[in-house]
């Protein structure tokens, strides 16, 4: 690779606000990043790219929704390039995107790492759930939810909760 390349692209839409986000990864120096922009005009035209993630580590597969006048991006994340470890963090926006809020890590894992992300958000309610690896070949699935816009989260609910491996199709 001697550039970069962007991939994994979600996208989300309120009203005429059009929100995208993608992984971008370039070679030299090495990064891997959560990029964002919003049209304001049903995406006749787009801002600038903002970096959400801002990682020293890895970061992938980014999800977006919109609820309201409130953004929600997740993704996965590694805290340096030589941790293996990937949580599951979330941004959030309550101006329609046009700034965004900390980084929170929602998984604060215990497993190897975070992978595949859902997300969901109606009216007040923010649902997130993930698949992690767990030792060995164990995958569970992991939910967590919120109810007052993204502020703050629940406990973690573990949904599969088996000795076995859940389903996860798609974990880095």
């Amino acid at each position: 690779m001697v550039g970069g390349y962007s991939e994994q692209p979600s996208v989300a839409v309120n009203g005429n606000i059009v929100y995208t986000v993608w992984r971008e990864t370039k070679a030299n120096p090495f990064s891997d990043e959560i990029f964002y922009r919003r049209s304001t005009d049903g995406g006749a035209a787009f801002s600038q790219s903002t970096n959400l993630s801002n990682s020293a580590g890895i970061s992938g597969i980014p999800v977006i929704v919109a609820s309201g006048n409130n953004i929600y991006v997740v993704w996965v994340d590694s805290t340096s390039p030589i941790n293996d470890n990937l949580e599951t963090v979330l941004r959030r926006s309550t101006d329609n995107g046009a700034t965004f809020g900390s980084v929170v890590n929602l998984s604060n894992s215990n497993f190897i790492h975070s992978g595949t992300i859902f997300i969901a958000a109606s009216g007040n309610n923010v649902y997130i759930v993930w698949g992690e690896h767990g030792p060995g070949a164990i995958i569970e699935m992991l939910f967590r939810r919120s109810t007052d816009n993204g502020a703050t989260f629940e406990n973690i609910v573990n949904l599969s909760n088996n000795d076995g491996e859940s389903t996860d199709c798609c974990l880095e």
